[in-house]
């Protein structure tokens, strides 16, 4: 099992590389779309790319580059097996979506 410290590090890990994606489709949109209309939607944007980055290895069925970084995996408590795909998507989502959602 990972110590709370090498799931600290895994998440700030991943806030930053997201934080970094979530830039990156920014200055995408906003050469596409326009800075205003990035600028009107910047909570949908951020959400949407939180949602991609964590979609992204998850669809591959691969550990984020945090998890990677600090070689864990995330298991069931239980059974001590991976999570079902299912239960990653849930965790995905809740983690794009809470932050968008929160007042």
């Amino acid at each position: 099992p990972a110590t709370t410290a090498e799931g600290l590090r895994a998440a700030q890990k991943d806030e930053f590389h997201g934080n970094e994606f979530s830039l990156l489709v920014s200055h995408a949109l906003g050469a596409l779309a326009g800075p205003q209309w990035v600028q009107k939607h910047r909570e949908e944007v951020r959400a949407a790319a939180r949602l991609a980055y964590g979609g992204l290895s998850t669809a591959r069925l691969a550990q984020t580059p945090g998890e990677e970084y600090c070689d864990i995996t995330c298991v069931d408590a239980a059974t001590g097996q991976p999570l079902p795909l299912r239960r990653r998507w849930i965790a995905v989502l809740i983690g794009a979506l809470t932050p968008y959602l929160a007042p």
